[in-house]
């Protein structure tokens, strides 16, 4: 996935997914795009606009990736050490797959809730 430049997108409206931006680029090296968007960008593909309220997005060349496979596939191939690229190919088992899914979906229906533990504002789905 590294051979092409990939953009990670996150929901810019949400505290939550703010704070994990920044540890994900704390995770991974410079060559890594972390960007917010909104289901309005015009300037975002139209999978990022459209998914992006409920899903972290990977675009990487004519690839999306979503969910706790937009994160897997952005650490395996961006990870800064050995380890952290470890976990991305965790992230995208298949074997481990419906787990990290079910994981994934759990955080993001309760991200209004999570946003408030971490001390950043509440994502404005609540």
């Amino acid at each position: 996935m590294a051979a092409s430049p990939t953009v990670f997108y996150y929901d810019a409206d949400c505290g939550f997914c703010q704070q994990s931006a920044r540890l994900l680029r704390l995770l991974t090296d410079a060559h890594l795009d972390v960007l917010p968007a909104h289901p309005q960008d015009r300037n975002v593909p139209v999978a990022v606009a459209t998914e992006i309220v409920t899903h972290a997005v990977a675009h990487c060349g004519d690839e999306f990736f979503f969910g706790h496979e937009a994160i897997g596939q952005t650490l395996r191939a961006y990870g800064r050490c050995a380890g952290i690229r470890l976990v991305g190919n965790l992230l995208c088992s298949e074997a481990m797959g419906p787990l990290w899914g079910w994981g994934y979906q759990l955080i993001a229906k309760n991200r209004h809730r999570l946003s408030r533990l971490v001390g950043t504002q509440a994502c404005k789905l609540a």
